[in-house]
């Protein structure tokens, strides 16, 4: 049987850069946090938290992200040459392009062995940890690392979890949806 990928395409934010120097060092945010291992599965959770915060130091490039634009980078590589940073639009693309990320962990030569260990044994598990997920909360996830990446705080953590979970529990499950 065949599964349809559902392409989800959202409008970029609009974003204006800081007065000032950009940062084009990376900062060290927390992206990820423990709650969250409830809205996806220990690999894609995993994965998140093997990024850092950075900043678009050019500004164009293949999607647009202006000067100052807050992405991703490979903690491992990041600071050395062909660091490894990832820009999206918006959280949609995040969760679109996702298979970059992982794609990017196993050439990069700075990644140790043992991570990559992991992630090969976390990738195995991902399938039946998938069909114990609501529909909707792999895209709450990237939602919530999109708001923290954009430093974009409506409420709580807490209290955004248990409304998300609320929401999406009122929802209705997809069989074998793709992250």
């Amino acid at each position: 049987r065949t599964r349809k990928r559902k392409r989800v395409v959202g409008k970029p934010i609009k974003f204006q850069a800081p007065p000032g120097p950009i940062n084009a060092g990376v900062e060290d945010v927390q992206l990820v946090f423990s709650e969250d291992s409830l809205l996806t599965t220990s690999y894609s959770h995993f994965v998140m938290s093997l990024l850092k915060k950075c900043y678009s130091t050019r500004g164009g490039g293949r999607n647009g992200c202006p000067l100052g634009f807050p992405g991703l980078v490979c903690q491992f590589c990041a600071g050395k040459p062909g660091e490894r940073r990832f820009f999206f639009s918006c959280h949609e693309a995040l969760l679109n392009n996702m298979a970059h990320i992982p794609a990017h962990f196993n050439e990069c030569q700075y990644v140790p062995k043992e991570v990559l260990g992991q992630l090969a044994q976390l990738k195995t598990m991902r399938s039946s940890q998938k069909l114990s997920l609501k529909k909707g909360d792999n895209q709450i996830f990237i939602s919530r690392v999109w708001d923290r990446l954009h430093e974009i705080f409506e409420s709580s953590d807490e209290e955004s979890l248990d409304n998300e979970k609320v929401r999406a529990a009122n929802e209705p499950q997809r069989e074998n949806e793709e992250e």
